[in-house]
């Protein structure tokens, strides 16, 4: 566990090497979101340190776990040339989705049973067959 001030010291370094980063990289003490004292401190991509608030936290992890779920299926999409705007943007949503829901996992599954079970029935009743 690293000090207020390692975590400053690290954020200056990543600030010199990452100019445009300067504005958001704030005192570990503190959210970076929302401002009021930080239960935990994270490690960014770029290895800037970060605090974050208990509901800050929540929605981190429940966006990680979406993203950890989705970002797959956007590289095999991707990887089969079928990774267009929409698609982009349906996955998107999906993320942003899983970041408020209670359990991530289980809505994304229950959302993607809804769509196959859109799929099934429109297939049955042959929605989209051509003549």
């Amino acid at each position: 566990m690293t000090t207020i001030a390692e975590d400053r010291a690290i954020n200056e370094r990543v600030a010199a090497e990452h100019p445009h980063m300067r504005p958001v990289l704030k005192p570990t003490d503190r959210c970076v979101y929302e401002g009021g004292p930080a239960v935990t401190v994270r490690t960014g991509t770029l290895g800037n340190r970060y605090g974050l608030c208990a509901d800050c936290r929540d929605c981190q992890d429940r966006t990680d776990i979406a993203t950890r779920i989705m970002e797959p299926f956007r590289i095999r999409l991707g990887n089969a040339g079928l990774l267009d705007e929409r698609a982009e943007e349906f996955i998107n949503a999906v993320i942003l989705l899983g970041s408020v829901a209670e359990d991530p996992e289980a809505t994304i599954r229950e959302l993607f049973r809804k769509i196959l079970d859109e799929r099934d029935a429109n297939r049955a009743e042959g929605v989209g067959a051509s003549a």
